[in-house]
């Protein structure tokens, strides 16, 4: 009978560990690309604008059937309109496709801002968009 040294049940121990963490680890959030529109807001003050069009996206697609939304949000209170869409895997659960966007969104904000009139990110298992012009649904 084959005894294991401490050191040797260690590494066991911790590649166990190790891939229980890749089957319940949740949504693969790997950017594969991110692209800020080069343009600012064109009118200053609507900066939080995209703010809250984004939070739509994140709260309103995980229920939204097959987790895809497309919608058009417009503001008589920042005057203007802005389009999003959003989608997750169909393998993501609700609370996964929620975390995904939820990843998007704060990769969106550091890297392009609030100051943009769009921008697009796609992770490996979710996407996110917003612009200032209508654009074709998934």
């Amino acid at each position: 009978m084959a005894a294991f040294s401490p050191p040797r049940l260690l590494i066991l121990l911790t590649g166990f560990a190790t891939a229980i963490m890749i089957v319940v680890g949740g949504p693969d959030v790997t950017t594969i690309h991110l692209l800020c529109n080069p343009h600012g807001r064109s009118v200053p003050f609507l900066d939080r604008f995209p703010s809250i069009v984004i939070h739509d996206l994140i709260e309103g697609t995980p229920d939204a059937p097959e987790h895809k939304l497309y919608m058009k949000e417009e503001s008589s209170y920042y005057y203007g309109t802005l389009y999003g869409r959003a989608k997750c895997s169909a393998a993501l659960n609700r609370d996964e496709c929620l975390l995904c966007l939820e990843d998007a969104a704060g990769n969106i904000e550091a890297t392009c801002g609030l100051f943009r009139r769009g921008a697009r990110i796609e992770l490996r298992d979710c996407y996110m968009r917003y612009e200032e012009y209508p654009f074709p649904p998934m």
